[in-house]
């Protein structure tokens, strides 16, 4: 299939980029809180790394979103988005600062480094804690930009989809653009 019967299909089709394991995420962020909310060292831990990664995967789907809006944005041209696959969590934190920002994807970015920060304050200095309360500290602050980053990406994902329906409104248009571009060539 080309990239531009691709592209049709998914405006066609309302196929917008969506996490590959939704459900398994969720059961992931119940966990997460589940383990918190024992108020035991392992449970700070492992709540702790879990909305690290679960922060990681919105961070991929913005991106993913984000590239699918400017392949809406420029189209019939082409446009060939990098690969996330495999990056760290700072890595992807850039390439999200390098994509399609409004106010809220900068706020998002922020919470994101802050959460990288503390995650690697925590993990690269672990055995230099004097306390298992400076854990359940940082715990705590892992949750609350975790809650605020999960809070604004809804809110992100939201509007992009809002604007992906939009050219589902004028797929006609966007079809007649795909024939006269390739015609053109």
């Amino acid at each position: 299939m080309s990239y531009h019967s691709k592209i049709l299909k998914k405006i066609e089709h309302s196929d917008w980029p969506d996490f590959e394991r939704n459900d398994f995420l969720g059961e992931l962020h119940d966990l997460a809180v589940s383990l918190y909310e024992k108020r035991s060292i392992e449970g700070y831990l492992a709540s702790f790394l879990i909305f690290q990664q679960l922060s990681e995967e919105i961070l991929k789907l913005l991106i993913q979103h984000s590239n699918f809006f400017m392949q809406l944005s420029v189209f019939p041209q082409e446009y060939a988005p990098p690969k996330t696959g495999g990056k760290t969590f700072g890595y992807l934190i850039g390439e999200l600062e390098s994509s399609v920002c409004d106010k809220k994807t900068k706020n998002l970015i922020k919470k994101a480094k802050d959460l990288n920060s503390l995650r690697i304050n925590l993990v690269h200095k672990i055995a230099l804690k004097t306390s298992v309360s400076d854990i359940r500290r940082q715990a705590k602050s892992a949750r609350g930009l975790y809650d605020k980053i999960l809070e604004l990406f809804l809110d992100i994902r939201d509007k992009y989809h809002v604007s992906f329906s939009k050219y589902s409104d004028d797929l006609n248009n966007y079809k007649e653009l795909a024939t006269e571009y390739l015609v053109d060539e």
